[in-house]
């Protein structure tokens, strides 16, 4: 049997994504709960808008979010954001662009493989509801994709990689599909807010920091 074919059943089962449906389900569940809400005492009379970094702890580090609310309804705001892997193999001098697992296994006698990385870009929009000017709740969904990366390290005379260790790209193990998240926008003070939230593919834990556009 091929080592990527034996290393694919014997590893740890992946983390199920959540199913579709489910996902769906959530993202209507959100929307009447935010729509809900009470809104007492929000205090909006203009519209706002935020923009700032956000980041999902610890798979994506690296992202940008913006938002806009309206004072129409009690306070009603549509949330978006993008966020990408600060570096991933295919940047570095190791990377073997030509290649996959399977032409490695049977194209480089010797190769060994080392250990797996995985890469996400993940893409959300949600709903905003007020609780109160220092305090807004938002739920919404979104999109990821995983690409994942395998090291291997062959003999050092091999001209791959540097001194025969190199990073290949595999295209079975590439993912994507439908996220949800829910989460927290505060004030830290008029011009600052940031955000606490939950993601579930890649399931993580997301913050972020924003500027209050006018200071509110």
């Amino acid at each position: 049997m091929r080592f990527a074919h034996f290393y694919r059943q014997s590893r740890p089962a992946r983390r199920r994504p959540l199913c579709r449906g489910a996902l769906l389900g959530l993202a209507v569940m959100c929307g009447i709960l935010l729509a809900s809400l009470p809104v007492a005492g929000q205090g909006l009379t203009r519209t706002h808008v935020g923009i700032g970094y956000v980041a999902n702890a610890p798979d994506v580090m690296v992202g940008g979010a913006a938002y806009v609310v309206w004072p129409a309804w009690g306070g009603i705001g549509v949330y978006v954001d993008a966020k990408f892997p600060g570096g991933t193999p295919a940047g570095s001098r190791d990377f073997e662009a030509g290649l996959t697992p399977a032409d490695v296994e049977g194209q480089v006698a010797g190769a060994e493989f080392r250990r797996e990385e995985s890469s996400w870009q993940t893409f959300s929009v949600a709903l905003i509801r007020p609780l109160k000017s220092s305090l807004m709740v938002y739920g919404g969904l979104g999109h990821y994709k995983r690409t994942e990366y395998w090291l291997y390290e062959a003999n050092p005379s091999v001209d791959l990689g540097r001194a025969g260790v190199f990073w290949v790209e595999s295209p079975l193990d590439e993912e994507s599909g439908i996220s949800a998240n829910v989460g927290l926008l505060m004030r830290l003070s008029p011009l600052v807010g940031t955000q606490f939230g939950l993601e579930s593919n890649p399931r993580g834990f997301t913050a972020g920091v924003s500027l209050r556009l006018p200071p509110w």
